[in-house]
């Protein structure tokens, strides 16, 4: 989906001979991006690239015929607008991750140590991975609170009756 906003952007501005306007929006969207600190600025800049990619409803095969120099300036800045929302979203994404693997622990019958195991061995993978951006105070608090719950349900599975 992504690839194919990316192209109607871009095609769109070739047919009409302006990839430049295609590039400097891509530009103000990903600096806008790379401002982002949560998945709330993250999500609304996202909305904003989604509506630019509608103005521009052309075949790919029109992105084709830009040239080459100005196709690797676009995809270049198409990988930072990437890398940026990663960044942003990370924490919501991580959050997302560990409140599954919580709700997937809580659903564990008591004593059941085959799913306690499995979902433990999930949960150190989800965790053990390094963040792409220190999480906010307010997903920090999340996250935690999330931890909590996860424990308490693995403790109530693994406590024998």
């Amino acid at each position: 989906m992504r690839n194919l906003i990316v192209a109607s952007i871009v095609a769109a501005a070739c047919s009409k001979g302006g990839v430049d306007d295609a590039i400097t929006d891509l530009t103000a969207l990903k600096d806008r991006m790379c401002k982002c600190t949560n998945s709330a600025c993250a999500d609304e800049v996202h909305a904003d690239f989604k509506a630019t990619g509608k103005k521009y409803k052309h075949s790919r095969d029109d992105f084709k015929k830009a040239p080459k120099e100005k196709q690797e300036q676009y995809e270049k800045l198409d990988t930072e607008y990437r890398d940026c929302r990663k960044k942003a979203r990370g924490a919501a994404d991580a959050i997302a991750e560990l409140t599954r693997l919580k709700d997937m622990m809580c659903k564990c019958l008591d004593g059941d140590k085959a799913c306690a195991d499995k979902v433990n061995e999930d949960w150190s993978q989800a965790t053990t991975a390094p963040p792409s951006a220190p999480p906010s105070a307010e997903d920090a608090k999340l996250i935690g609170q999330v931890t909590q719950e996860y424990t308490a349900c693995m403790t109530r599975v693994s406590t024998p009756k």
